[in-house]
């Protein structure tokens, strides 16, 4: 999570990121650092998650830091019970949670330390912006200038010829 600054409230951001295509699948904000908000972040990267028709959620890793809102029964048993493997970056290490760490940086330096966000509202509109922009708009050289969604279409396509290929020569 991250913790943004408001007038007179900190409100921290969860986010769940797929670190093959970059692409931020659910994030939320909340002014209590909890599993609440952990988990409503899960379920929205879960629903877009099983749009996919290649999702298979018992070979998804959901990795995060030791914070207590990841680490919480609850959070645990929500993971858990969709058949979803956990892992824990050791305390302290940041290097073992590379791609949020990554972006959690592109996201302070910007985006945030560019808006004026006075109230939960504006810093909802705008961190949303954000997440489409990124998403949608943002190239990375380790995609080979691709955006997220580039990246996940590509996936998409590249797997639809596999299956397609597989059923062929079932077929035969």
């Amino acid at each position: 999570e991250l913790k943004i600054p408001l007038i007179k409230v900190t409100l921290y951001i969860f986010v769940i990121i797929d670190c093959y295509t970059r692409a931020l699948m659910g994030w939320e904000l909340s002014i209590i650092k909890d599993s609440c908000a952990a988990i409503r972040a899960g379920e929205m990267a879960l629903g877009k998650a099983v749009q996919d028709v290649f999702f298979n959620p018992k070979k998804l890793i959901m990795h995060s830091d030791q914070g207590s809102a990841y680490t919480s029964e609850e959070t645990i048993k929500f993971w858990r019970k969709r058949g979803i493997i956990l892992s824990t970056a050791d305390r302290g290490k940041p290097t073992q949670n590379p791609y949020i760490e990554a972006f959690f940086s592109l996201l302070v330096r910007f985006w945030l330390s560019y808006q004026e966000l006075p109230t939960v509202i504006d810093a909802r509109t705008s961190i949303t912006e954000f997440f489409n922009r990124y998403n949608n708009e943002w190239p990375h050289g380790s995609l080979k200038n691709l955006t997220p969604m580039q990246k996940l279409a590509e996936y998409q396509e590249d797997h639809r010829i596999d299956r397609s290929l597989t059923v062929m020569s079932l077929l035969h």
